[in-house]
């Protein structure tokens, strides 16, 4: 089965990037997103390339205090790309979801030099702003656990035909299987980098395409893994105080500030 590379996947971040240009964005940079984060294996050609998009709100819509730019963009190849305002995905930060927090571990970007600041910023502090809340970062595993689990057998227009085939979409499933993954090796004290790399990648692929697995084992799959993620969850809070990394909060307070006054010395 054939693989994209790693020039292809960074070729394709370079192309959402310029589209997010194209529609008349200050971007601060674009970020891979997905599968292609969590292991060379876990992907494979069938894989969409999609990515989140940090940009600057425009002079007038930051004057006039409008709504921040937060809004999916889907290609003519049916990628996305996640467009939203970076005061927005600061805040998104923390929540903890892993979703957001991945991009600051990606190895694929492409970044607006005029805001290598920002970018160089989150980055040098991803562990911090990664383990900015440890009880946010649990509820928000056990949460997309719960999310998949119940869209395992869910008929939406794009997994209808799946469904009809299999029963179940292996999709949900190959994210509650990774999720449990993580959730329990971040318990263990592993890195946030490590953590996002599965150690069961081909599996987790064949599970994702519906490959030797019916429909009865993937419900029992499905409840046993969403249930030891609860456990561990309640297990942990009962165990462990909640910690909040305030200086974090100074550190996004800095970056905003700063990429501000970047983008305002060319506007006014």
């Amino acid at each position: 089965m054939p693989y994209l590379t790693q020039e292809s996947i960074q070729k394709r971040v370079l192309e959402h990037h310029q589209i997010a240009m194209g529609l008349g964005y200050e971007v601060i940079g674009t970020f891979l997103q997905g599968s292609f984060n969590y292991g060379a294996n876990v992907s494979d050609a069938e894989s969409d390339v999609d990515t989140k998009c940090l940009v600057v709100p425009r002079f007038e819509d930051f004057c006039l205090n409008k709504q921040p730019t937060s809004f999916t963009y889907v290609c003519d190849n049916n990628e996305h790309i996640d467009i939203k305002d970076f005061r927005l995905y600061l805040n998104c930060f923390k929540k903890q979801n892993i979703n957001f927090v991945e991009i600051l571990f990606t190895n694929y970007m492409v970044i607006n030099s005029k805001y290598q600041y920002t970018v160089n910023a989150l980055i040098k502090n991803r562990d911090h702003i990664a383990h900015y809340n440890n009880y946010a970062t649990l509820n928000c595993i056990c949460g997309m656990g719960l999310e998949k689990y119940k869209a395992l057998e869910h008929i939406y227009p794009a997994t209808k035909d799946k469904i009809k085939k299999y029963g179940f979409d292996g999709k949900q499933l190959s994210h509650i299987i990774r999720l449990n993954e993580f959730m329990q090796r971040w318990l263990n004290g592993e890195s946030y980098y490590n953590c996002l790399i599965s150690k069961q990648q081909e599996y987790i692929r064949d599970i994702k395409r519906n490959k030797n697995i019916n429909l009865t084992e993937a419900r029992i799959l499905a409840k046993q893994y969403t249930e030891n993620m609860k456990k561990l969850k309640e297990e942990y809070m009962i165990n462990n105080p909640q910690t909040i990394r305030k200086p974090v909060e100074y550190l996004f307070d800095s970056i905003s500030v700063q990429t501000m006054k970047t983008y305002l010395k060319d506007v006014l």
